[in-house]
Order: C-alpha cells, then structure tokens, then sequence
C-alpha cells in the first residue's frame, strides 16, 4: 500500500462511511483487497488509496466488445445491465 497525500481515516467507522457502506461490507471490502490496515484493535485507510482501489475495481466491462456477451444475443438471450 503506497501512502498517498489523501486525508488518513482512523477507525472502520469512519472508513466505512467515506466508502458509503456499513460494518459487513467494509469487512468485505478489506477481504477482497481494499487498502485498509489494522493495527493493534484500530483500522486505518487513506482516502486516495481507498479512491483508487475503488476504481480500479469498479471499471464497468465494454460488453458490446465482449465474446461471450456477442455470444449470448447472437442466441437471442438478452443483453445484461451494467450496474
């Protein structure tokens, strides 16, 4: 984790609020990679690296481009909705 000059966040409450989520998925979050460290019983994060972890992870596929998906409409199925 590299640190970055975003704003250091002190506590999973606090973390869990800039994401926008509760207690369940923070700890989900954190399971899957999010940039977040425990030390000692306090959790800690900083905004940039939270930003660009969330980025990164969230960049909605180009399924126009996808074969699978050209696949599936070519057998009729209906396209899928990005959320």
């Amino acid at each position: 984790m590299v640190l970055r000059r975003g704003k250091v966040l002190s506590g999973w409450r606090s973390i869990a609020t800039y994401c926008g989520c509760g207690r369940e998925s923070f700890i989900h979050f954190v399971l899957i990679g999010m940039p977040a460290k425990k030390i000692g019983k306090r959790w800690y994060a900083n905004t940039d690296n939270i930003d660009e972890w969330f980025m990164e992870n969230t960049k909605a596929q180009n399924i126009e481009n996808d074969e699978s998906v050209k696949m599936a409409l070519s057998r009729g199925e209906k396209k899928p909705v990005n959320y």
